[in-house]
C-alpha cells in the first residue's frame, strides 16, 4: 500500500477502507450451503467504527471479526491511531434459497459489507454480488 490517502480508499461516510478479498465457494447440489470469505480495512476518518457486519437483503445483519491488525494500513495511515488494528476478516456461510442455480447465475445477489459507528450510525462500504457471473 502506497502512502498518502488515496481516492480509491475514501468511502461513504468520509470513512477510509478497502476490501482485500471477496470469495464465494458454491456449495454443491446436494444442499450445502454456498460461503463467502472476505477480508479488508476501514478506518473512522474522525468516526470511530465499533464494528463490521455483512447484510444480506432483509436477513439479519452477520458481525464479522473487526479490529484485526493492519500494519500495511498503520504504515500507510500513521496519523490515525486506529489504523494498526483497522481489517476485519471473515468466512460467512450463507444459506442457499430455493432459486436455481442457473437463476442464480444470471440475477446474482446482492451482500453489503457496512461499518457500525460509535454512534450506532451503520454505513455501507462495499456492495458486492454472488455467485459471480
Amino acid at each position: 500500500m502506497s502512502g498518502g490517502k488515496r481516492v480509491d480508499r475514501v468511502l461513504s461516510g468520509g470513512l477510509l477502507g478497502f476490501l482485500d478479498d471477496f470469495q464465494h465457494e458454491t456449495g454443491d447440489d446436494a444442499g450445502k450451503d454456498d460461503v463467502l470469505f472476505l477480508r479488508g480495512w476501514i478506518l473512522g476518518n474522525g468516526s470511530l467504527v465499533r464494528s463490521v457486519v455483512l447484510k444480506r437483503g432483509k436477513r439479519e445483519a452477520v458481525p464479522i471479526p473487526y479490529s484485526l491488525p493492519r500494519p500495511d494500513v498503520a504504515e500507510a495511515y500513521p496519523e490515525e491511531p486506529r489504523a494498526a488494528k483497522a481489517g476485519f476478516a471473515g468466512q460467512v456461510t450463507m444459506e442457499r434459497t430455493a432459486v436455481p442455480l442457473f437463476l442464480q447465475r444470471l440475477l446474482p445477489e446482492r451482500v453489503d459489507i457496512c461499518a457500525v459507528l460509535e454512534n450506532g450510525r451503520e454505513i455501507r462500504c462495499f456492495s458486492r454480488g454472488f455467485p459471480p457471473p
